[in-house]
C-alpha cells in the first residue's frame, strides 16, 4: 500500500484546519475587543497602526508558532 496519498491527504487537512484556525482568533480579536470596549482603548491610544499590527502579529506568533513548528515536521 502507498502511504503517500494518504500522508498528503492528512497533511492537507492539517494544514486547511491550521489555516482556518489561525483566520478565527485573528478576527475574533476585533469581535472581543468591541464588546469589552478595548478596541476604543486602543483607538485612543497613541499608538501607530504599525504598533498596533506588531502587536497583533505577536500574539498569533506566540499562539501558532509550536502547531506549525509541528506541521512542518
Amino acid at each position: 500500500m502507498e502511504w503517500a496519498p494518504v500522508l498528503g491527504l492528512v497533511g492537507g487537512f492539517l494544514s486547511l484546519s491550521l489555516a482556518l484556525w489561525v483566520a478565527v482568533q485573528a478576527s475574533r480579536f476585533f469581535v472581543e475587543g468591541v464588546q469589552t470596549r478595548a478596541l476604543e482603548q486602543i483607538l485612543v491610544t497613541p499608538l501607530s497602526v504599525e504598533e498596533i499590527l506588531q502587536g497583533q502579529w505577536a500574539g498569533l506568533r506566540r499562539a501558532f508558532l509550536l502547531p506549525v513548528c509541528l506541521l512542518l515536521v
